[in-house]
């Protein structure tokens, strides 16, 4: 009996070892009234701005996820603004003495490039879609530095980023980041978190081709276990068939 006790204990060691390196149960953290963030796995972290966009009668939230391995970080998505983005990269610097030496919006929208001309300034790389390279060039807007068509992969430390075009949906430029080793993928606004009715923002959507490039991402990433949204709360591949379900309701 006193061994089995003892075996059990060490189970219940592992699991709430596991349960820590994928930021189960973590408490969120306020860097300011508008910034928020939180640990998904070992290496990645949710954070959520808030923003008041004079479109909407109320402030709007949206997700980034920042990566760090070592002395170096990548942010993927710029919310909303240079304000936000530096406030973020100080919390890593101070918190993990690390740099942010990768920054990729996942579409030229605000709430994914709105903080790019702030990474430039503290010396990262941007990788960008070239159909966001051109739109952003189009509205006078911060231009990424590099861009890429079709896919891309860059490191955080020794930490493979896969950067891919799945095709239209939410727009025609949005892209989706892989972290192999975390099981995470950033969708962005190409997917709705579950308590989301429909599809949003749907004035530049592409209808026709949004199931095919839905159908893409669920086949590439069979062995996801974080889906984090541009906007809600992340959790498992459901989201993409959420998404799905929520186009065909949206074609009707």
């Amino acid at each position: 009996m006193k061994r089995i006790g003892i075996i059990a204990a060490a189970v219940l060691v592992m699991l709430a070892g596991s349960a820590a390196s994928q930021g189960i149960g973590s408490e969120e953290l306020e860097l300011s009234p508008d910034i928020k963030v939180k640990q998904l796995t070992l290496n990645s972290w949710l954070y959520t701005c808030i923003a008041k966009l004079p479109e909407y009668d109320k402030p709007v939230s949206g997700n980034g996820l920042i990566l760090v391995n070592g002395t170096s970080a990548v942010l993927i998505d710029l919310l909303w603004n240079d304000e936000q983005v530096k406030t973020v990269a100080d919390w890593i610097a101070e918190r993990f003495k690390a740099k942010i030496e990768y920054a990729v919006p996942t579409h030229y929208h605000q709430d994914s490039a709105g903080g790019l001309a702030a990474a430039h300034q503290l010396g990262a790389e941007s990788w960008a879609l070239h159909k966001t390279t051109v739109k952003l060039y189009d509205l006078g807007g911060t231009i990424p530095k590099n861009s890429f068509s079709g896919e891309k992969t860059i490191y955080c430390g020794d930490l493979k980023v896969e950067l891919f075009y799945p095709g239209a949906g939410h727009t025609d430029d949005n892209i989706v980041v892989w972290i192999p080793n975390e099981k995470v993928l950033f969708a962005g606004c190409l997917v709705r978190p579950l308590d989301a009715t429909d599809l949003g923002n749907v004035s530049e959507a592409d209808l026709k081709a949004y199931p095919e490039t839905l159908k893409k991402i669920q086949d590439r990433y069979k062995d996801v276990e974080i889906v984090v949204p541009g906007h809600g709360a992340p959790e498992g591949r459901i989201l993409i068939t959420h998404t799905a379900d929520l186009v065909k309701k949206q074609k009707k």
